[in-house]
């Protein structure tokens, strides 16, 4: 610092260019070795001491003067590395000077020490960054680099990285600057640079990182850059194994591939290929000497996105390839694998391919049912102490389920045991489990009549069951465990079955089912209501007469809204407990309910009084003659008959 002050009066008093560049040259090495101590105020100094104005105008000599113009530009560079001196710098006009240097067909010597410095100046300096876009320096230092991608000269190579840096200060974490620079072209701009300088490291890691800095604007996923963005991203991805820059480009495309249409497009490149390459590198024996939680980053990422891909239709199916695809090949291999995270994605992807009832009879031929029955074993299977691979069980029972849906495959399923060994989890205590789970058996009961006699009279799950129907921390659970025991009654149309449904009080829950906010579980409500009051009424009385069935009825039919479906389900199920049998007499022996009181249970006649008086008639009365529906008038009336016979017996 001694000799500072009489350097910077040199600096001030000096006109040889020879002394001028001589003094800056000493000035850059004070800087230099006080920066490494993060001493800032050699910077200060310098800036405050009004040194500068005789060295800025040495920007202008580039055409007679090079070298002194260079050593200028350097010495802002340097300076610039201080936070506290950047702004004041920006004040001093020096920006504009050194745009007009790369404005033009300037040396690498000048455009390496222009860049250095622009870029300095904009680092984390919103002030610097607004006085290089007034100067037109986006689009300037872009058509530098597009000049530079050419160039072989010596020098050009540190140029390019320096510019691509210019970028990333300029556009870091500043959106309106990421969308100009966008808008500017700086996508393709970039790419072209990365491509034909691949072999050059810093190049490709500084260029990297800006593009990465751009693409994450708004402006980058638009419908005109997407192609480019994405073109970008896949080529970083094809030489990359792990680690940086891979986990933020893979996080890109996770965000772009939920946009409808860019799943196929990402489908039907190299891109699934080198996620399969990603998964298998990071999971095999040459990740041993990479970082883990990278690794494992790696193949979250690229598994998601594998997956991504797979919910679209079109992709689908390209990846699917009739069955022969590399992706679905792989994807049936990983679940022989010996890691349970490649096991869930492997039954994941599986689910994801059984959307067609086409593939889903294929991959019953192929045995994947088996494989994923003995995965489902394995889950379960832990030492002492440890806990059951629940996101394995949840990811195969998924694939059970869609497995589960074409008619054709429903037996085959069974016949492989599926059921049982569905039957095993019911005890979980996690409930997305227990949500698949539902969801499993209630697809193969459909249309099965053995096999939903045969749940429903499994007392043990029939417990079960009504305490899911009863669970409020998820709706997902509740609603299916409602669905799966409407379900069970109408597939297996056995008196036994629906007497223990009544038994094991799950009525209450069908009653409030027939409330739902989706129709069709309305209806699977209502369906199972006319059964339960056909067979068993006077043993569901009192049941229904404490879930309101009276008052539930009578919300459904005064409601505008319900659809004329509902409406006539609804008035069925009223009908059918007017000609209700009486406990006392065969099934099949009509009676209605309001001239039974003397055969059936006093509960029952309180079910009927609960009708009678809810003001249902009423309402019935006003529908046989003013709904437009012809279907609702037909049944209204038919009820009405019915219930105004019986009042007049």
């Amino acid at each position: 610092m001694d000799t500072l002050p009489l350097l910077l009066e040199k600096l001030q008093q000096e006109t040889s260019y020879p002394d001028l560049e001589k003094h800056i040259e000493q000035l850059i090495e004070i800087i230099d070795d006080k920066y490494k101590d993060e001493d800032e105020n050699v910077q200060k100094a310098v800036v405050e001491s009004g040194s500068l104005s005789n060295i800025l105008p040495l920007l202008g000599e580039s055409q007679d003067h090079p070298a002194i113009t260079a050593k200028a530009a350097q010495l802002i560079a340097e300076l610039a590395k201080a936070e506290s001196v950047r702004v004041p710098l920006v004040n001093m006009g020096v920006v504009p000077p050194l745009l007009k240097l790369i404005q033009t067909d300037s040396t690498p010597l000048i455009a390496k020490q222009v860049c250095r410095a622009l870029g300095n100046i904009c680092f984390d300096n919103d002030l610097g960054r607004q006085a290089v876009d007034e100067g037109e320096g986006v689009g300037t230092c872009l058509q530098l680099i597009s000049a530079y991608t050419k160039k072989e000269e010596e020098e050009a190579a540190r140029v390019r990285v320096l510019a691509c840096g210019f970028v990333l200060n300029l556009t870091n974490e500043c959106e309106w600057l990421e969308d100009k620079a966008v808008e500017s072209g700086a996508l393709k701009v970039l790419d072209a640079c990365l491509k034909e300088h691949a072999a050059d490291e810093d190049l490709y890691n500084m260029g990297v990182a800006a593009f990465l800095r751009i693409s994450d604007c708004d402006a980058a996923k638009s419908e005109k850059w997407l192609e480019s963005l994405v073109g970008t991203m896949v080529w970083v991805v094809s030489r990359e194994n792990t680690g940086h820059p891979l986990v933020p480009v893979l996080e890109e495309l996770n965000i772009i591939s939920e946009k409808d249409d860019m799943k196929n497009p990402l489908a039907d490149g190299c891109l699934p290929s080198h996620l399969i390459r990603i998964i298998q590198y990071n999971t095999g024996p040459a990740a041993e000497d990479e970082d883990n939680d990278s690794c494992e980053e790696c193949v979250k990422l690229a598994s998601d996105l594998l997956l991504s891909l797979l919910v679209g239709d079109g992709s689908m199916e390209k990846l699917y390839g009739g069955g022969e695809g590399q992706v679905f090949r792989q994807c049936v291999q990983w679940l022989d694998s010996d890691m349970d995270g490649l096991k869930v994605l492997g039954a994941l992807a599986v689910g994801n391919f059984a959307r067609s009832d086409s593939h889903c009879r294929q991959l019953v031929d192929s045995q994947i049912v088996e494989s994923l029955l003995s995965v489902l074993k394995s889950s379960s299977v832990v030492q002492e102490g440890e806990e059951p691979n629940v996101t394995l069980q949840h990811a195969v029972l998924s694939s059970l389920r869609n497995l589960a849906i074409p008619a054709s495959n429903k037996g085959r399923l069974l016949e492989l045991g599926v059921m049982t060994a569905v039957l095993e989890l019911k005890h979980t205590d996690v409930m997305a489990v227990t949500f698949k789970l539902l969801g499993v058996l209630r697809m193969l009961i459909d249309g099965q009549e053995a096999a939903a006699t045969s749940l429903g009279q499994d007392r043990d799950f029939l417990n079960c069951l009504v305490d899911w129907c009863a669970v409020e921390e998820h709706a997902g659970v509740k609603g299916e465990a409602t669905r799966l025991m409407a379900w069970t009654i109408k597939n297996s149309k056995t008196l036994q079955v629906i007497r223990n449904m009544v038994r094991a009080e799950g009525m209450q829950h069908l009653v409030t089912m027939a409330t739902s906010e989706h129709m069709v579980m309305q209806n699977e409500a209502l369906i199972a209501l006319n059964l339960v009051a056909s067979t068993v009424l006077g043993e569901a009385a009192v049941s229904l007469k404490e879930a309101d069935l009276a008052g539930t009825v009578l919300k459904i039919l005064k409601n505008d809204e319900t659809k004329p479906e509902l409406l006539c389900n609804t008035l069925a199920l009223i009908r059918t407990m007017g000609t209700a049998a009486s406990p006392n007499t065969s099934p099949s022996l009509p009676c209605s309910l309001l001239a039974c009181a003397g055969l059936m249970p006093d509960t029952l006649n309180g079910l009927r009084q609960d009708l009678v008086t809810s003001g249902v008639l009423d309402v019935i009365r006003t529908l046989s003659k003013e709904h437009a529906h012809q279907g609702v008038k037909d049944n209204a009336a038919s009820a009405l008959t019915s219930l105004e016979d019986q009042m007049n017996r």
